[in-house]
């Protein structure tokens, strides 16, 4: 099997690694490991797997090393752990069964008796086998990975769980006679009160699942949310119980952050938020116990407002330098995409996802006036922000006078789904391409300012509107924002309002030097 191959759908070369087998319950049970080396050239791919091979045999050495141990400590829990539910189990039992005659305590008894001479036998002979499947279920029961049963740690696991079976069946048989000492209940207690429980509950994949599930979220901002999660139980050595991962882990994630992947604090902060979600959740689920060990490291509000970058309008004449220009005038024949999603950001206030997704079946009528039906498509994967973001919005003159409708017309003829169909879906939209091509339009109009980009367009478009007087509601509604009262959040049904009175809100935006400047390329 080829450690390196090229994906047959994604034209990119892929790394494989395979997993021994021992060490597959650190990774979910998975058999491979896969990961994309993003190129298409053979050899480079070949230099880059290389570099992920001995990245990959050194984490599965220090986990053959160190992963598959258990400490004293651990094991005594465990034991002491497994004697305490037995016992409860069988106390339990013996409450609910009522009056036990003679003969019944009698039969009892040699059960018991014959248990303990096999346990003494097992241990004489060193004969523990009969404790695997016991051993596994409590190494599962406890979320800790299998340990390898040819290994020293499982046979150490399984002796001292027979001489706590051994134990257990002494207790028992005092308990049938009527013997209940101190000493019984201190034979449990005195191994836990010593020893630090061993981790237990579910792995942390599985919560981030559970959460997923519970805490339901759109699709565009859920997958990314979970590639993240899941990079964070990468970089802590693979996936392991939620009581196992430490402050120490999380500061090591935080550190991995800022100085290897040079991510900003705000980003930094967000992607250590995710993790505490997480944490926050599973504690209320009663999967976790303690302080949450994210606590206290991301970064402070007032460091992440000093660093982080706001965006601003452009200027008026930012605009006619951006739009007027040759290059982005050429892009209308030549690239569809990068003329029209910047247009639709400009005039309709969208965002640059909602213009990049959008589907010829979008763009609707009714009574005569042309909307974007803004909405999520599980078959075009089309996603949505929010809950506010789906929408119906009036499609500007100032587009129409452009030609809008001419090219949807013609890529409906053209059998095209899609609006822009040469956009794919990539980790960060369709429309991730686009955005960057249009900051390097801007930076080579002389614009150097980080607080300009393509969603400029959108803060510009939203203040103009206030600006010229569009009612506020009306303004959240166009753009997509949710209501930030009760009365309409509750009350107001948009789906129920005009769409005159939407296109009227509209329609006081006005970029007439821009449209000058690009009706004369439309029409020369």
């Amino acid at each position: 099997m080829p450690t390196v191959f090229l994906h047959p759908k994604r034209n990119t070369y892929y790394h494989r690694s395979v997993v021994p087998r021992r060490l597959q319950p650190y990774f979910t049970g998975r058999e491979q490991l896969w990961r994309s080396l993003k190129t298409e050239d053979k050899d480079e791919a070949t230099l880059k797997s290389a570099q992920w091979t001995a990245r990959i045999q050194r984490l599965f050495m220090t986990l053959k090393k160190q992963g598959d141990r258990m400490t004293d400590e651990q094991r005594e829990a465990l034991v002491a752990h497994w004697l305490e539910v037995e016992l409860d189990e069988a106390e339990d039992a013996r409450t609910l069964n009522g009056y036990a005659s003679d003969d019944y305590r009698e039969g009892v008894w040699h059960v018991l008796s014959d248990l303990g001479d096999a346990a003494h036998e097992a241990l004489v002979t060193n004969n523990w086998r009969n404790m695997e499947r016991e051993a596994d279920a409590l190494l599962q029961s406890a979320g800790l990975p299998a340990l390898d049963h040819e290994g020293a740690d499982f046979g150490r696991l399984c002796r001292r769980l027979l001489l706590a079976k051994q134990e257990y069946l002494r207790i028992e048989a005092e308990r049938w006679e009527g013997k209940y000492t101190s000493k019984q209940r201190q034979s449990v207690a005195v191994v836990d009160s010593k020893a630090p429980l061993a981790p237990t509950g579910p792995l942390f994949s599985i919560v981030v699942d559970k959460f997923l599930a519970e805490t339901p979220r759109a699709a565009r901002s859920a997958r990314p949310l979970k590639v993240e999660l899941l990079k964070f139980v990468s970089l802590i050595g693979g996936d392991r119980p939620m009581t196992a991962i430490t402050k120490g882990d999380c500061r090591q994630y935080k550190e991995h952050l800022l100085n290897d992947r040079k991510l900003s604090m705000m980003t930094t902060a967000k992607h250590l938020s995710a993790v505490g979600a997480v944490f926050t959740w599973a504690g209320l689920q009663g999967y976790v116990y303690g302080e949450n060990p994210i606590k206290g490291l991301a970064p402070s509000k007032k460091i992440i407002r000093k660093q982080m970058v706001k965006r601003r309008p452009f200027s008026d004449d930012e605009l006619l330098r951006v739009f007027g220009s040759k290059e982005f005038l050429n892009q209308r024949d030549t690239h569809a995409s990068r003329y029209w999603i910047p247009v639709l950001c400009l005039f309709n206030i969208c965002r640059r996802e909602e213009a990049s997704q959008l589907a010829v079946a979008d763009v609707q009528d009714e009574h005569g006036i042309p909307f974007l039906s803004l909405r999520e498509d599980a078959i075009l994967k089309q996603t949505l922000k929010n809950e506010g973001s789906r929408r119906r919005v009036p499609i500007h003159s100032s587009l129409i006078q452009l030609g809008f409708l001419d090219y949807v017309k013609t890529m409906q003829q053209a059998g095209h789904a899609r609006l822009f169909h040469t956009l794919t879906k990539g980790n960060s939209g369709y429309g991730d391409p686009v955005g960057k091509w249009f900051g390097r339009l801007v930076t080579k109009q002389g614009i150097v300012d980080d607080a300009v980009v393509l969603h400029s367009l959108r803060h510009g478009g939203i203040s103009k509107l206030t600006g010229a007087g569009c009612p506020h509601n009306i303004c959240e509604m166009l753009a997509g924002h949710a209501a930030e009262n009760v009365h309409g959040q509750t009350y107001v049904h948009r789906e129920t309002i005009p769409l005159s009175l939407l296109r009227e809100g509209l329609e006081r935006l006005r970029y007439d030097d821009v449209l000058t400047v690009l009706n004369k390329e439309a029409h020369p």
